[in-house]
């Protein structure tokens, strides 16, 4: 999917009037479309003279100028000078685009000889995509226009506010190019009704009054599309796309230098330097590593990360398990376990995700299971990922559009009682599980059960569905690979958990892949076996390291062909959140950034400040916009 925002200029390409703009009218005192048609400058960067108007700086300040004045206190002098530098940059930038391209052999349609046409830049899903951009903008406003309708849905339940994945976004819909040519033969809905032709009128009106409906080349015909604002915001997405273009031509320069055997020295540079490291120096990078700065080494003992999947106590359950000691300060160990562990069986766990169903994340319907996909699941097999727990009703089609929060709604959420809650658990993880109890029988009442685990399919991934759904500990979410445990606690190290935590959590490492069910005065953790370091431990090669990771067997070769497909298709790779990228990415940023600020300098210097003849001024001739 390619990229729609262009960094290369620090300007916005407006392609959207706001309702703040709308509910003005005339915003400036001098206006007539024989004032409006004044050149305020002119750009020739490819012998063909482009002019600047008067009526573009104000088409901006519609845009967007505006907020400048009423939301970060710039003066109309201040704004209108911001607006002029803005579209003077755009043009250079657009033609300077253009000359590259044509410089650099790089024309897509050479059946337009236009050397200062954007489209003999562009391909075929790149203009379509600026036609589109155009029109549904367009339909937007018309839409903003209509009298606002009195809301006729409530939502039949108010779900929990729920932490997402780190980066999670919700994926646009995506039409298909074909799809897009349909949308855009479409006329503008401004009849259909009373309020679309009034949504119709108030639009030409604005345009009308602020000389953007027409002016000698275009005239207005009683069609949107006979607008000077509907070209002129067609030939913004544009040369938008057109600047998309240059700045992914460059970064795809900038990260196609950087090999696979680069990768692999830096992974080696970074194993060689832990390998350096002492135990404070570990001690403090174990709860400091991320996916980008991963442990590679260790020869320290064994330390190891849980995940901690907590089922809360209730308030109630909480100040029950207080009294204990309470009433009976002298109360043993044991016994107060075993009255701890007759309080919590009371414990229910519910789905925490409905906020999720109601806000629209990425999801669908599978029969009757509404499961959440994209960037909300950690699964990358759909039948891993984990369905949300409770009834959800989808909103009929006919009303969705007019329905403010989703397209579904959640009638109620299963409510699992403990026991009930363990078999549905291995029931999704699925594999095989062998009771592992007895190597927990230090901690007597404590443990409720233990399993150990073999041949789950996308352990990890199920097992942050599962804290996203059901964990109460807030602090068990968005982590590198859960909680730090430590070796024993002796003279010079102290417990920094609940006793029966890091207890539990230090047996867990010796024995693998698998669970434990513990208790302690917060409720019972589900403590998930994540990743022990040994005292030997290190992944020597890079290609070591990602097939660990990814639970993979590939070839170099196989991860040679994936990270050039990466470099081709970047975007669609940020939010996977692995090495890979995260280490490309963070060697190639500042020279991507480098390269891209050296296009906008060179041909702003070369274009505005080093050659006086190419750029042209005429700044007083809109003096009198805020004078």
């Amino acid at each position: 999917m390619k990229r729609k925002i262009t960094s290369i200029v620090g300007f916005i390409m407006a392609v959207l009037m706001s309702m703040a703009c709308v509910s003005g009218c005339r915003l400036i005192t001098t206006n007539n479309d024989r004032d409006m048609d004044q050149v305020v400058a002119t750009i020739n960067l490819n012998e063909k003279e482009e002019k600047i108007y008067k009526r573009d700086m104000v088409m901006q300040y519609l845009n967007y100028g505006y907020t400048y004045v009423q939301s970060y206190g710039y003066t109309l002098e201040q704004t209108y000078e911001l607006i002029f530098d803005g579209l003077i940059t755009s043009r250079i930038m657009a033609q300077g685009a253009m000359k590259v391209f044509e410089e650099e052999n790089k024309v897509l349609n050479a059946s337009i000889t236009d050397v200062n046409n954007p489209e003999r830049y562009l391909d075929e899903e790149a203009v379509v995509d600026a036609l589109y951009n155009t029109r549904h903008s367009i339909s937007e406003l018309i839409e903003s226009m209509l009298e606002a309708e009195e809301e006729k849905y409530q939502d039949a339940y108010i779900g929990d506010v729920r932490a997402v994945p780190t980066n999670a976004t919700n994926k646009a819909v995506e039409l298909s190019l074909d799809e897009k040519k349909e949308y855009n033969k479409e006329k503008f809905d401004i009849s259909s009704d009373a309020a679309h032709r009034d949504a119709f009128n108030d639009i030409v009106e604005l345009l009308k009054v602020n000389s953007l409906l027409e002016d000698a080349s275009t005239k207005f015909d009683g069609t949107l599309e006979s607008t000077l604002y509907y070209k002129n915001t067609y030939k913004s997405n544009l040369e938008a796309e057109l600047l998309t273009r240059l700045e992914e031509d460059r970064s795809l320069s900038v990260r196609s230098a950087l090999t696979f055997e680069e990768l692999e020295n830096e992974y080696l540079e970074a194993l060689e330097d832990q390998k350096n490291w002492n135990n404070a120096d570990f001690v403090t990078a174990l709860g400091s590593a991320s996916v980008g700065s991963p442990m590679l080494y260790s020869s320290f003992g064994s330390y190891g990360y849980v995940y901690n999947l907590l089922l809360g106590a209730t308030s109630e359950q909480t100040s029950a398990i207080s009294a204990i000691k309470t009433e009976n300060p002298n109360i043993s160990n044991e016994d107060f376990a075993k009255e701890r562990k007759e309080i919590l069986k009371a414990t229910l766990v519910k789905d925490l995700r409905s906020g999720w169903v109601i806000s629209g994340f990425d999801a669908e319907m599978r029969g009757e299971d509404f499961i959440f996909t994209g960037d909300y699941t950690f699964a990358k097999d759909k039948a891993n990922a984990l369905a949300f727990q409770g009834k959800v009703n989808k909103i009929k089609d006919a009303d969705a559009e007019k329905h403010q929060s989703a397209l579904y709604t959640v009638t109620d959420t299963t409510v699992y009682e403990l026991d009930a809650f363990i078999d549905f658990m291995n029931g999704y993880l699925g594999g095989t599980a062998t009771d592992n109890t007895s190597a927990y029988a230090s901690l007597g009442d404590s443990i409720y059960g233990a399993k150990n685990l073999e041949g789950v399919s996308e352990y990890t991934a199920k097992i942050n569905d599962m804290l996203f759904a059901f964990s109460t500990d807030s602090g068990s979410l968005n982590t590198y690979k859960g909680y730090v445990i430590k070796p024993p606690v002796d003279g010079a190290n102290t417990e920094e958990y609940v006793a029966t935590f890091g207890e539990a959590g230090r047996i867990l490492l010796e024995q693998g892949e698998g669970y434990v069910i513990v208790a302690s005065d917060y409720g019972y953790h589900v403590m998930f076996y994540s990743e022990q370091f040994s005292i030997d431990y290190s992944v020597g090669s890079l290609v070591e390291y990602l097939n660990k990771e990814a639970g993979e067997t590939k070839t170099r070769d196989q991860w040679i062909e994936y990270y050039n497909s990466m470099v081709e298709d970047w975007e669609e790779f940020a939010n996977e959140n692995n090495y890979l990228y995260n280490t490309a990415n963070s060697l190639t940023t500042a020279k991507v950034n480098n390269a891209l600020a050296t296009v906008e300098r060179e041909l702003i210097n070369a274009n505005r400040y080093d050659v006086s003849d190419k750029v042209v001024l005429y700044k007083d001739r809109f003096q009198d916009l805020y004078k």
